[in-house]
């Protein structure tokens, strides 16, 4: 697959971690959204799109959080003993990834290079933070 478009909008505030988010079209056929670029003291990396993973309630079956105390639906208390025993990584599940590490590297190459481009076009704009064209402010 070839990456054939990369958008890339940055955040508002240069305190925050998050840095921007990344939409990716391959092949001119499929687009990825919510791709994230955040900044950590080991460098900057590429997060893919996830989903918050949840359990149900025993008692009703509504679907909760992990780290949540009680039902979102019933009130019920959870149980304790599910959440002491999930990592902080396992609380979100990727939805989209590359699988294989030469992919990955890849993608990330691009998605980098294209967030290097926007810092560039919006210092050169005086620091404005609009969103290349074609980019939905709505689908983040």
């Amino acid at each position: 697959m070839k990456v054939t478009d990369v958008q890339v909008r940055l955040t508002e505030d240069p305190k925050n971690k998050l840095k921007a988010y990344c939409r990716v079209t391959l092949d001119d056929s499929l687009v990825v959204h919510d791709i994230k670029i955040i900044d950590t003291a080991s460098g900057t990396f590429v997060a893919m799109p996830s989903r918050r993973v949840m359990d149900r309630c025993p008692k009703c079956g509504a679907k909760n959080h992990l780290t949540a105390r009680f039902c979102n639906d019933c009130g019920a208390r959870l149980p304790a003993a599910d959440r002491g025993e999930r990592s902080a990584a396992r609380l979100h599940a990727d939805i989209v990834h590359p699988i294989n590490s030469d992919s990955r590297e890849t993608l990330e190459k691009i998605i980098l290079g294209a967030f290097e481009d926007a810092k560039r076009r919006a210092a050169a704009q005086g620091g404005a933070r609009a969103a290349p064209p074609g980019f939905d402010e709505g689908e983040d």
